[in-house]
């Protein structure tokens, strides 16, 4: 209960634009703080070059899928962005994904986990 609330109010700190820097979120099950093998992005732009690696640390440690393997790299990183509540981030992530699918002629109506 306690993890939850705390990560409750991070998330709304990390939702606040004016913030530079990003709050991590503990890990549900233990209270754990992400260590230095967990590559939580420090900043708005660092969580915009996340690899699809540093990614499935962060899906390790938060015991949580940010998207599916297929989807895209920026897809998974909107999916990120909205767990951690940055909402801006999210946004504009999740845009860009559907921005190049349309461009590579996906249908993401018949075909969502290409995005």
């Amino acid at each position: 209960m306690e993890q939850t609330s705390r990560n409750n109010s991070v998330r709304q700190a990390n939702g606040r634009t004016s913030e530079r820097y990003l709050l991590p979120l503990v890990a549900a099950c233990s209270g754990a703080f992400p260590g230095p093998e967990v590559p939580f992005p420090l900043t708005r732009q660092d969580l915009q070059m996340l690899t699809a690696e540093q990614l499935e640390a962060l899906e390790a440690f938060y015991d949580t899928k940010f998207g599916e393997p297929t989807n895209s790299l920026g897809y998974r990183r909107a999916m990120f962005a909205a767990y951690i509540g940055n909402s801006d981030n999210w946004g504009m992530l999740k845009w860009s994904a559907l921005s190049a699918a349309k461009a590579a002629q996906i249908d993401v109506a018949r075909e969502p986990h290409r995005v």
